[in-house]
């Protein structure tokens, strides 16, 4: 069985880390970014993924414009957000608000990669 890829843009070191150990646990393989900037230079240069978690909140990009892109060019792949506000986009499958359960992540993205 093929791991899926996790695109994950979260600007937090402790919660980037935390999100990749967790899902690399449940078999995944999470491609995490630190930075929208370069996350949103390589998704225009072709970085293939199967879904994608963005931090709305992101110094240096927006995480909207992110959102964007991402289904600009990849418009049947789900992108699920998150944020520490009550927030929600209609280009977003799923909107996580911080502080969240990792389970509820992993319910979140087990609906949608099946």
């Amino acid at each position: 069985m093929k791991s899926s890829c996790i695109l994950i843009v979260e600007d937090e070191a402790a919660n980037a880390e935390l999100f990749e150990t967790y899902l690399t646990q449940k078999g995944y393989f999470p491609l995490v970014y630190m930075d929208g900037a370069r996350a949103s230079e390589d998704i225009e240069n072709g970085l293939l993924y199967d879904l994608a978690l963005f931090d709305l909140a992101l110094p240096y990009h927006d995480g909207i414009d992110l959102l964007r892109l991402s289904k600009e060019l990849h418009p049947d792949i789900a992108v699920l957000t998150m944020s520490a506000y009550d927030f929600s986009h209609e280009l977003s499958q799923r909107h996580f608000k911080k502080p969240f359960r990792l389970e509820e992540l992993l319910r979140g993205i087990q609906n949608i990669i099946t």
